[in-house]
């Protein structure tokens, strides 16, 4: 008897073969990296993403927000839409049309601003006064060519006083007429009651 029978996988697509007839460390590999799953309603969220970042600049742009529970593939689809508009660079500029931000775990503005330039890799100086990461932040979207803004875990907004969600909520407002962008809000259910800013455009995502 041969210690490697030959296995029939015929039934499996070419690509699926290959695969198949790797050492099993490499198909153990296969197996936990990530894959893109297109379900019809993940579908219909990333074609609403491409339709906004096709979306020409106006005052009052139209907005985003991917609702579902805890592991139901939001972050998938947004990596997804993220990779095909990756960010790149030239000799003295990088380009990033799609810039993800993580909601600090409390709604505060001073936070925000500082997650939004370490995603663009902008140094902090100790201590800097909020005007002033304002105005960085400002230029540096600009300068970079960011397109959509995601903003990921919306929801901790909730943990926040009224105060702070209004001035965090403001602030988003303020992002979305500056620089003319959609804004891609990415929560779970219980985020759209907090009074984000108009003309947002919710899908439910269901397994």
């Amino acid at each position: 008897m041969d210690e490697y029978p030959i296995i029939d996988l015929s039934h499996l697509l070419p690509a699926a073969q290959g695969l198949a007839r790797l050492p099993a460390d490499e198909r153990i590999q296969r197996l936990r990296a990530d894959r893109w799953i297109g379900y019809p309603r993940a579908v219909e969220a990333l074609n609403r993403l491409e339709a906004l970042y096709a979306w020409p600049n106006k005052q009052r742009m139209p907005n985003l927000l991917l609702v579902g529970p805890t592991n139901n593939g939001k972050s998938m689809i947004v990596e997804k839409f993220r990779r095909t508009h990756p960010a790149s660079s030239d000799a003295d500029q990088e380009h990033i049309p799609v810039l993800v931000v993580q909601m600090p775990s409390e709604p505060s503005v001073i936070r925000f601003y500082v997650a939004l330039l370490a995603a663009m890799g902008a140094p902090l100086r100790p201590r800097p006064r909020l005007p002033e990461m304002e105005q960085l932040a400002l230029a540096l979207l600009r300068k970079v060519g960011v397109r959509m803004l995601v903003i990921d875990e919306l929801h901790n907004v909730l943990a926040g006083n009224s105060v702070n969600r209004r001035e965090f909520l403001n602030l988003l407002r303020f992002l979305g007429n500056e620089l003319r962008i959609p804004l891609d809000y990415k929560g779970t259910s219980p985020t759209r009651p907090v009074g984000l800013p108009p003309g947002i455009k919710v899908p439910r995502l269901h397994c």
